[in-house]
């Protein structure tokens, strides 16, 4: 069974040049809009879960940041109507 992030497909394997029939699970990705003060900055994939973490490190890694100080603020923002959840 599959979990929050994780999708269960089905896929073809090949072994010593025999293919065979199987099912896999696959980490899904999606993309994350990032926002600093209301204004988009980037856009970049993930895997659900730790979304904070990784902004947080996006800003830093782009200094983006003025301080090493961890942000005292955050907000999650809603979807775009007309995009799937």
């Amino acid at each position: 069974m599959a979990g929050r992030g994780v999708a269960e497909r089905r896929v073809l394997k090949i072994r010593d040049g025999q293919a065979s029939r199987s099912r896999d699970r696959l980490a899904v990705e999606e993309p994350l809009e990032l926002r600093v003060a209301g204004r988009p900055v980037g856009v970049t994939m993930r895997t659900p879960g730790n979304d904070v973490e990784l902004a947080i490190g996006y800003c830093v890694s782009e200094r983006l940041v003025v301080s090493l100080l961890f942000p005292s603020t955050r907000c999650s923002c809603p979807m775009s109507a007309g995009r799937n959840a």
